[in-house]
């Protein structure tokens, strides 16, 4: 194998120094045709054997040969595919050579700057014969992985997915996929016979009324079948199958009850393998270009048709086509069944499922039911998991999945623990992640619980590889990359479960507070709705369990976890994953081994509201380094950064023993007395955990690690918030006696270091975070000092950072309309009459109403004078400007009432309406209100701007040195003359000597 590659390369390079056209000179006896049907031949062969376990396989020898080669890639593609001279065989066969060994090439490398290649591709896909014509739309689909080469050939793309479409409702219904492929698709006429249970007469209808059809042969001539070889054509209406008797068995169990268990139970029959009880053939899977089978060359339009789903302006086009009936016939399996057609069917599918529309529809005509029909094990139950994960990632379709029969949501969970259990790692890893994504929905949730899905999830982790070091030292770079994505895939997944479980039992617990309390209880969340689990409910739900919960309660998700000895393992993978960061120095190393870590804190975080995890962290763990070390201590290490430095892995880290250390001392039972547990309790107290506790983390060295983190000021956005939390838990931890003792013999609370940094925070946004530490630093002082957080003139006003957290967490909303109508008047007043009217049309915004100087008018204006009082005045009413005139007002006696009092207007009128604000205003107060807030302030500064922030000048001072070089140089000898006669008009007076005198007296 390897010396016909050299073949080829020394076949280029004589060609090339003896200056021949590179087309056809024989080499040896071979041509350059011949050549290439070799190298397929080879490909052929190879990638029919199962070597992707071997490293040292053929394939992986024939393409490193190849890629190794530019020169002969560059010929291939330059000389051969893009020859100015079309020559059907030769272009056909070094598509072919190129389609072979795309799957260990790069796309985006080979299809970069290659438009004029795409156009040939483009232009073959849509024009050419077979089977070039399957050729290029197996090599766009490789192109059209790439979003920018997508972007640039959507046009092209517009016409062919329609076209492709077509072919495939055309091909679909030729049952005989190992039959060649069909090059004349313009005069199919597709017979739909209808099914019926007689085999015979089914096959003599059928056959009677199919059509001569023309068949491709890998070159340009073709042959026509008999009408024998197209005996078995399928339906080609797909047909609306019930998938549940009315028994309510499953389709599996109904229809094909020994295909889900096991593939002993399929025979062969010659060239097919046959499913038990007749029920469909299963093709031999195999990969062959030459000759062009029918199977194949569907499978290669539904590569094209794969990375095309996801844009959404091609869904209209998926709806007119009928993409949905089309993935619905090849997910049925009837008659002969390709499982590698499927897979591609399948992951078409799971492409057009992220549309919400698609996936709405999807569910309504029996989607799930039919993928459930998807034997395992096989290739195409892996496409089934991609499937189910996308449609997990839609909200709306997986709340129709959960309104479906019991027994197919029953179906459909067992059908994903077995893909995340015995299937291919892609199926694992999306069996994980649908799991991740369903497990807040109750009814999935009770599902998985009845089959033992969280000890499988748990296993799946525990037998990873790298966690043990002997297997992991033999591990590829690639499988160690893998294990560590299915470790935070898994953890993310057992993170929403707990979570979920977590807000059951806190609905459970509000309802039960609020019947004894008289309260109101909170609404039910329904089975098929996905609970909120957002961070900030998970934070309520963990206090509300804290502060609520008996000692005694018994949750069944922590027990489970105690007996699989889960809380070893999580500690042993934060130890592990926080190595990964330190032993690779690339970007996506550091954060996979944050994400994990993060993970698995926070799954901590929600299992300690309990006894049982709280106590699992004051035991030695061994980690996977061979150290022995308590848990508590591991935490305290990812808090203080030396694990890994990592904002969010402290945040983590320090929820986690605020949850240690911050719980109630005395418990409120009476509201949750039915969620006790019947069994002798372990623990005496609440009171008793938490004196463990406390002596846990002082025996870490926590007092020490925590008080550092009073004084971290990087990074910046979190580091109010770690402040924070590390003030909380030392808060929690004052309540000890001991630790309190030796709290307030530190320099921190007597020199008033802690006061200080409660007077601001390190970042403005963060004033929430910042009024929280403060609450928690007024707590603290109170308990180390005894003295009232009033006596002390040092700490700021809480009443001012409470009143700055309320304005930085108020959000600011107007209508939309009455800035619209503010921008109509400043045009108007600027004299743009066209474009304000135009802007108000567009807006439909209220014509302005004029103003009315009805009330402003000296004739209706009424004078009321009192009855009691008298006003004398001069006979002319108005005094001249020269001589002022008196008038004297006779007041009412204090005892004696008056009437009415006087008033200058008639109160039957209402007062002026205060004039409304133009945006000119609202824009000199916003920039007044900027200028406010500088340093020193100027009167005549620079002209302000809306977009860029206002800063006035700096002052420059007398002896301030210039910015330009020369001038600077030039004036150093003045300045330092004027420097030195200040400071001695500064100095002098100060320091010289005075003579004192003293009188005699």
């Amino acid at each position: 194998m390897l010396h016909q590659c050299k073949l080829i390369r020394n076949n280029m390079q004589v060609e090339e120094n003896q200056g021949l056209p590179i087309m056809k000179q024989s080499i040896r006896g071979l041509d350059c045709i011949k050549l290439f049907k070799i190298k397929s031949a080879l490909f052929f062969s190879i990638m029919n054997i199962s070597g992707r376990a071997d490293p040292d396989c053929a394939l992986g020898h024939l393409l490193k040969t190849l890629f190794r080669n530019d020169e002969f890639m560059d010929k291939l593609v330059n000389s051969y595919i893009m020859s100015t001279v079309e020559q059907f065989n030769l272009n056909c066969t070094a598509a072919r050579v190129l389609l072979n060994a795309m799957p260990g090439l790069e796309s985006a490398a080979v299809f970069q700057d290659m438009e004029a290649m795409l156009n040939h591709l483009c232009k073959w896909a849509r024009e050419a014969s077979e089977p070039l014509r399957s050729y290029a739309a197996g090599l766009l689909a490789f192109a059209m992985e790439s979003q920018d080469i997508a972007a640039v050939f959507r046009e092209e793309n517009s016409t062919l997915v329609p076209s492709m479409l077509r072919r495939l409702h055309i091909l679909k219904d030729l049952s005989d996929l190992t039959q060649p492929a069909v090059t004349d698709l313009s005069n199919r006429i597709i017979l739909k016979a209808k099914t019926n249970r007689n085999k015979s007469e089914n096959s003599n209808s059928v056959s009677n009324k199919i059509k001569k059809v023309n068949l491709a042969e890998p070159g340009p001539s073709c042959t026509v079948p008999q009408n024998g070889e197209l005996s078995g054509l399928c339906n080609g209406e797909v047909e609306e199958v019930n998938s549940y008797n009315g028994k309510g068995k499953s389709c599996l169990q109904a229809k094909h009850p020994l295909l889900v268990k096991t593939s002993k139970g399929f025979r062969s029959t010659g060239n097919v393998i046959c499913a038990p009880k007749g029920g469909y053939h299963i093709v031999p899977m195999s990969f062959s270009l030459s000759p062009l089978t029918l199977g194949m060359q569907q499978r290669l339009i539904l590569q094209y048709l794969t990375p095309l789903g996801e844009y959404q302006e091609l869904l209209p086009t998926v709806f007119e086509s009928k993409a949905l009936d089309l993935v619905m016939h090849y997910i049925t399996f009837k008659g002969q069944v390709d499982l590698q057609l499927v897979f591609e069917a399948l992951k078409y599918l799971a492409s057009l499922l992220c549309h919400k529309k698609f996936a709405t529809e999807f569910v309504t005509h029996n989607g799930v039911q039919r993928l459930l029909e998807v034997p395992r094990p096989s290739v195409a139950a892996t496409g089934c998991s991609m499937c189910l994960y996308y449609l997990a990632y839609n909200e709306d379709a997986m709340e129709r999945v959960s309104l479906l029969p019991n027994p197919v949501l029953s179906d459909l969970v067992k059908y994903a623990l077995w893909l995340l259990e015995c299937s291919h790692d892609s199926g694992r890893c999306h069996a994980t992640l649908f799991f991740s994504l369903t497990c807040s929905f109750r009814e999935v949730l009770e599902l998985f619980d009845s089959n033992d899905g969280l000890r499988k999830l748990v296993n799946q982790l525990s037998t990873l590889s790298i966690l043990r070091p002997d297997e992991a030292e033999l591990l590829s770079d690639d499988e160690v990359f893998g294990s560590r994505q299915t470790a935070k895939h898994t953890c993310m997944a057992l993170r929403r479960y707990f979570d979920a479980h977590l807000h059951i039992r806190a609905d459970a617990l509000r309802r039960s507070i609020a019947r004894n309390e008289g309260g109101t209880p909170p609404v039910p969340v329904p089975a098929y709705k996905a609970a909120s689990l957002s961070h900030s409910s998970v934070m309520e739900n963990c206090q509300l369990m804290l502060e609520y919960a008996p000692t005694t309660l018994r949750w069944e998700p922590v027990e489970m976890m105690n007996r699989l000895q889960g809380f070893t393992l999580l500690l042993q993978l934060i130890s592990l994953s926080s190595d990964w960061g330190v032993t690779s120095n690339r970007a996506d190393a550091i954060r996979l081994a944050a994400d994990v870590t993060r993970l698995a804190l926070e799954m901590l975080f929600v299992l300690t509201v309990g006894p049982k995890a709280q106590m699992a962290l004051c035991e030695e763990v061994q980690l996977p380094s061979g150290e022995q070390q308590k848990g508590m201590r591991l935490l305290l290490r990812c808090a203080e950064g030396s694990l890994l430095n990592d904002s969010e892995v402290q945040k983590a880290a320090l929820h986690v023993i605020c949850n240690c250390v911050c719980g109630p001392r005395v418990r409120i039972s009476g509201a949750v007395a039915k969620f006790q547990s019947k069994s002798k309790p372990a623990f005496k107290s609440s009171d008793d955990i938490l004196s463990k506790m406390w002596g846990c983390v002082r025996a870490s060295n926590g007092i020490k690690v925590l008080l550092s983190l009073l004084m971290v000021k990087t990074p910046l956005v979190d580091a109010d918030c770690i402040r924070a939390l590390a003030c909380k838990a030392l808060c929690g931890l004052s309540r000890s006696d001991k630790i309190r003792q030796v709290i307030g013999k530190l320099q921190l609370f007597n020199s008033g270091q802690l006061q200080i940094l409660m007077r601001e925070p390190i970042i403005e946004d963060n004033a929430s975070d910042h009024a929280l530490f403060c609450k928690y630093a007024a707590e603290l002082l109170e308990r180390v000092t005894g003295k009232s957080l009033a006596t002390s003139s040092a700490v700021p006003s809480l009443s001012r950072i409470n009143k700055a957290d309320v304005v930085a967490q108020t959000h600011i909303s107007y209508p939309a309309k009455e800035l619209l109508q503010l921008v109509h008047s400043h045009l108007t007043t600027q004299g743009l009459h066209e474009t304000a009217e135009v802007l108000r049309k567009e807006a439909n915004l209220p014509d302005p109403k004029p103003e009315s100087n009805l009330l402003y008018t000296p004739t209706n204006r009424k004078v009321r004078f009192n009855h009691s009082s008298s006003l004398s005045t001069a006979s002319s009413g108005v005094s001249t400007p020269g001589t002022p005139s008196l008038t004297r007002y006779r007041f009412n006696d204090p005892g004696t009432p008056t009437g009415k009092r006087l008033l200058p207007y008639d109160l039957s009128r209402p007062a002026r309406p205060p004039s409304p604000p133009t945006l000119d205003m609202i824009v000199t107060r916003y920039l007044r209100e900027q200028h406010a807030q500088c340093n020193n302030p100027v009167s005549a500064g620079p002209p302000f701007s809306l977009i860029r922030p206002h800063k006035c000048p700096e002052p420059k001072y007398r002896y301030y040195a210039p910015s330009n070089m020369t001038t600077r140089l030039k004036r150093r000898e003045v300045c330092i003359l004027l420097l030195f006669l200040a400071l001695n008009k500064t100095i002098l007076p100060r320091w010289r000597t005075k003579e004192t005198l003293i009188s005699s007296s």
